[in-house]
């Protein structure tokens, strides 16, 4: 079952009330100390005044031994959360603190309507934030009763400047989460479901997004090599046989 969730990175910060949308800000502890409360009261009031929020990231501690794990408070009941990064950062992570983040972003919001994410962060963190923000919401599930469509907006406020996302940049966190997306459905999806066929029309609908300069040449591999596969394959009921095939997607020259 596919997922219903839109994820939509957005170049301004929106305004919004937590009781419509809930709203995660999530950063290291003291780049959120420096953001100034004007840029986080547009998806904040008016049920959080700026005492409150000041308050709420004094109370946000780590440990002295370095993990992945954040530090959160709630704002406004369960719809306005401040997660507070992890200080420290080992070698199999990097200054955005990507896992940490891929985990507040997993554990806080309720998931159950419209949620912002603020990200307070350094413009040279934001791509791997966008990409760590990605991997929380793949696309397959197999969820039981009814699930509601919903969109999951994504913000930057960055540290030391006013400047705001760049169209270009969005669109590269955009092309980026789609990929990463795929690629956790395609592991995700039970062998049943992604069976060759199912992954070559996959390959095929994405295959379509690019310009018409790439071409996709779709063929059935032999298996008379391996006498034994095959006849292993051939044994099995005809809704179930699956042969092995390849896409190949192969960009065409242009002739000068």
């Amino acid at each position: 079952m596919p997922s219903l969730v839109e994820l939509v990175y957005s170049t301004s910060i929106s305004h919004s009330d937590p009781a419509d949308r809930a709203c995660l800000i999530v950063g290291q502890v003291p780049h959120v100390k420096k953001v100034s409360f004007d840029r986080l009261e547009a998806i904040l009031s008016p049920r959080v005044d700026e005492k409150t929020f000041r308050l709420a990231v004094d109370t946000l501690q780590f440990s002295s031994i370095p993990s992945n794990s954040c530090s959160t408070c709630s704002l406004w009941l369960n719809n306005a959360f401040v997660a507070g990064l992890p200080p420290y950062a080992s070698r199999h992570n990097s200054d955005a603190r990507p896992h940490a983040l891929h985990r507040a972003v997993q554990t806080t919001l309720c998931g159950t309507k419209d949620e912002i994410i603020l990200i307070v962060c350094e413009r040279r963190n934001a791509f791997a934030s966008a990409c760590a923000v990605a991997r929380a919401y793949p696309k397959f599930n197999l969820k039981s009763g009814e699930q509601k469509t919903r969109t999951v907006t994504v913000e930057f406020a960055f540290v030391g400047e006013d400047e705001a996302l760049s169209e270009e940049e969005a669109k590269a966190m955009t092309s980026a989460a789609e990929g990463i997306r795929l690629a956790a459905e395609i592991v995700d999806t039970p062998c049943n479901q992604m069976h060759t066929d199912t992954f070559s029309t996959t390959f095929e609908l994405w295959g379509k997004n690019f310009t018409s300069s790439r071409s996709l040449f779709k063929e059935k591999i032999s298996w008379k090599k391996d006498l034994g596969a095959s006849m292993e394959l051939a044994r099995l009921p005809s809704t179930l046989r699956r042969w092995p095939s390849s896409v190949t997607l192969r960009k065409e020259r242009q002739n000068r």
